[in-house]
């Protein structure tokens, strides 16, 4: 928006508006992208299907299914079997590992009543956008339509890659875990691990130390290092955004709040009513069509809810977050940044989701 709202200017809100439209609609984003094959391979089921997911994963892995779900099925795993919820955490399983993952997430999507379709929802905002455009290139001067011109051809080059380098990053770090089960099923084999995936709670260094000392304990070394984090799972609810070099925790300044109304920052332009679903994993509950996702942050592993909730409201995120790309490529609202909004909302009420102003505003 930065390279745009000079050339456009404030003085018209017709042109202001059109200018918003710029922000989203743009091809290439690997998460949208994979948001819609998702729905794609859901299409190609039906809901009886997904009565019993082990068995659909079973006939999945012993390939008792139709040809062209299994082609569709392989070309997505091809390219995303590192993905999968809590991807950046190497002790979490991806999509290539088991196939129950996506499942999971794909049976979101499935239901006779489920008109929303990300894929249509995604060319309409790309249709949108380039007429958006084509419109303020007929209301700007030479030199205006100039710089415009080359500020949109930079976006619509460049938006779309924003979650390229984390793609990246994931395949590399899926690389290694394939690498690291390699090692915790050795130690499997030989008892000294019950299953594989305990090599995660042990450092590379044990690791070493193991293949050099065969009566190393290391169910003793597991658990000196999960001490932490299981006083960390009981004693700690919430992380706070900002710790100093001190240790003083800092929060920003509270917002002035008018009664009945919760502020945060709009990030994907529309408004729109709906039931508040509070959820702090993806699986916790269904989101429902016409619910309002609340959640304190997401990852690609919540992509699928977005496909039935009507706008999301996070505590953490900012305008280039994964639900605020997302929400915009979908034409849902979205509203980040509330502070300890999975606290201050409940399952139920009914609340007005502003994605204009962020501004919520509680009906019930």
């Amino acid at each position: 928006m930065a390279l745009i709202k000079p050339v456009v200017g404030k003085k018209s809100k017709e042109n202001a508006a059109l200018a918003e439209k710029l922000l989203f609609g743009f091809t290439g984003n690997v998460v949208v992208d994979m948001g819609i094959a998702l729905y794609q391979l859901t299409k190609l089921l039906t809901p009886k299907d997904f009565e019993d997911l082990s068995q659909l994963s079973a006939r999945i892995k012993n390939r008792d299914m139709p040809g062209e779900f299994l082609t569709s099925w392989d070309d997505f795993m091809a390219t995303y079997e590192a993905r999968g919820p809590l991807e950046m955490d190497q002790a979490s399983p991806r999509y290539g590992d088991d196939p129950m993952l996506a499942l999971r997430q794909m049976s979101f999507m499935i239901g006779d009543n489920n008109s929303f379709n990300p894929e249509l929802a995604h060319q309409r905002q790309v249709k949108e956008r380039q007429e958006a455009f084509q419109q303020l290139m007929t209301r700007l001067g030479w030199f205006e339509r100039r710089l415009l011109g080359r500020a949109h051809r930079i976006i619509e080059l460049f938006a779309g890659v924003r979650d390229t380098p984390k793609h990246q990053a994931v395949l590399f770090n899926y690389a290694m875990r394939k690498r690291a089960l390699i090692e915790g099923e050795e130690l499997q084999k030989t008892g000294r691990l019950d299953c594989a995936e305990q090599i995660f709670e042990l450092t590379l260094s044990d690791i070493e130390k193991a293949k050099e000392q065969p009566l190393l304990d290391l169910n003793l070394l597991r658990e000196k290092h999960t001490q932490f984090l299981k006083l960390l799972k009981y004693q700690v609810t919430e992380f706070p955004q900002i710790i100093d070099s001190r240790g003083r925790i800092l929060r920003p300044a509270p917002k002035k709040e008018k009664p009945n109304e919760i502020c945060g920052m709009p990030v994907s332009p529309c408004v729109v009513n709906g039931r508040v679903k509070v959820l702090r994993t993806p699986h916790e509950k269904t989101i429902d069509e016409g619910d309002i996702l609340v959640a304190y942050t997401t990852d690609p592993g919540w992509t699928p809810l977005f496909v039935n909730a009507a706008a999301i409201v996070l505590e953490v995120g900012g305008v280039l977050q994964h639900g605020a790309v997302v929400a915009r490529e979908y034409g849902k609202p979205c509203v980040v940044g509330v502070d300890r909004v999975v606290t201050k909302l409940q399952d139920g009420q009914q609340v007005e989701v502003d994605g204009f102003t962020g501004v919520i505003r509680l009906l019930s």
